[in-house]
């Protein structure tokens, strides 16, 4: 019977629990800090969606100012490579004006050379000469030579005739003589003038002996600026040779130094 009575004990106590949880868990319910404790809970959602969507807005705001500072800085930078763009296409029309100008060689035109007026001869009267007595003529002898043929003197009150004049010859015609005495620096124009040993006698025929186009120079190096350019085949004249540089002339009159290995001699 004690036995019996101890799990009876346990019995009562264990429907005790149940009974005060039961209590417990029907107070809990109705509690209204329950709802309190969870009602925070049910808005956290919006407050997070409102919140990712600030840092959003804010996060495409840094976006678009650096884009837009990026922008900013390229367009500066545009605007500045620009006005450079612009100034050296100035400082190139400039350079090829003045070449141009340098190049172009005014064409000498031949001074006439006066003639020679002569001196009017003044008139002279014949004085009256006295009456002389006619001697009477010699016989020739028969192995006398004939008398030479005097030319008769001009008569008196007469011009004498005016011989011509040689022509003068063109400039760098051989038979002015060295090209040196028949080329002037006004139809060099500026080019350099070579030395006295380096011209030749007569002009030579070449041929420029490139594979697309030959660079002229104001003298002979590279240390001279250009002033010009020919084609292949282009035809020219060799007129001096300095330092392995020749010195051309080509078109209406033009002059310039090239390398003398790309010149190719004719004839």
């Amino acid at each position: 019977m004690a036995r019996k009575s101890k799990d009876y004990d346990e019995y009562d106590e264990l429907e005790e629990a149940e009974d005060e949880y039961d209590d417990y868990e029907d107070d809990y319910e109705d509690d209204d800090d329950y709802d309190d404790y969870y009602e925070p809970r049910r808005k956290n959602p919006l407050k997070a969606f409102v919140i990712a969507l600030l840092v959003l807005l804010v996060v495409m705001a840094a976006i678009i100012g650096l884009l837009y500072a990026r922008l900013r800085s390229a367009n500066n930078q545009v605007t500045q490579l620009n006005a450079s763009l612009e100034a050296s296409r100035t400082e190139i029309n400039n350079l090829l004006s003045e070449r141009e100008a340098a190049a172009a060689v005014p064409k000498s035109t031949p001074v006439p050379t006066p003639m020679p007026t002569p001196e009017p001869i003044p008139e002279t009267t014949p004085e009256a000469l006295p009456a002389a007595t006619p001697e009477p003529a010699a016989t020739p002898e028969p192995s006398a030579q004939p008398a030479e043929a005097t030319p008769e003197a001009p008569a008196q009150g007469t011009a004498p005739e005016a011989t011509p004049e040689a022509a003068t010859p063109a400039p760098g015609d051989a038979a002015a003589g060295s090209l040196k005495d028949s080329i002037t620096d006004e139809m060099l124009a500026g080019v350099a003038r070579p030395e006295d040993g380096s011209w030749y006698q007569a002009p030579k025929n070449g041929v420029v002996n490139v594979e697309y186009m030959l660079a002229l120079h104001w003298g002979p190096g590279m240390n001279w600026y250009e002033n010009g350019a020919l084609m292949k085949d282009a035809k020219v004249e060799i007129l001096a040779e300095q330092m392995g540089w020749k010195l051309l002339r080509y078109g209406e009159g033009k002059y310039g130094w090239a390398v003398g290995t790309l010149i190719r001699e004719e004839g």
